[in-house]
């Protein structure tokens, strides 16, 4: 088997593994974001943060995030932007894992500044993602 096709490989076992758990978080997250139609967004976050944990064997947090970054267009809820979806999934599926991570929200040009943003997470131990020079608000 030639070298260059192995990380393909790799990833996709990788996916596949993953994504029963990934699958589960993002319906979670869809629940979750159903139901609290209207509330605020830390009452979302503190209710993805109280979770049963993985096993260990399963809590392997770098695989997870790869497998819900390749699934995402596939994956639940629908009408959320990639980002702020892909945050709310790793910020369930970091909490299984025993990962205290934290959601960031940016926007540009301050508070008023016309509808872009980008919502990321950051955990200690993971390479930090880039809020693009956005001004930003983490919890």
């Amino acid at each position: 088997m030639a070298a260059s096709r192995q990380p393909a490989i790799v990833a996709a076992v990788e996916t596949i593994w993953a994504a029963p758990v990934v699958l589960i978080s993002a319906r979670r997250v869809a629940r979750l974001e159903r139901l609290g139609q209207g509330t605020a967004l830390l009452q979302l976050l503190e209710a993805l943060r109280r979770v049963r944990r993985l096993p260990r064997l399963l809590a392997r947090p770098e695989c997870l995030a790869r497998a819900a970054t390749r699934l995402l267009p596939w994956l639940p809820p629908r009408g959320m932007g990639p980002c702020l979806k892909r945050s709310l999934i790793l910020l369930d599926l970091w909490a299984r894992c025993g990962v205290e991570a934290r959601l960031h929200l940016g926007v540009a040009g301050g508070a008023a500044g016309g509808g872009r943003g980008h919502v990321w997470v950051s955990a200690p131990g993971f390479p930090p993602e880039s809020g693009g020079g956005l001004e930003t608000w983490s919890g």
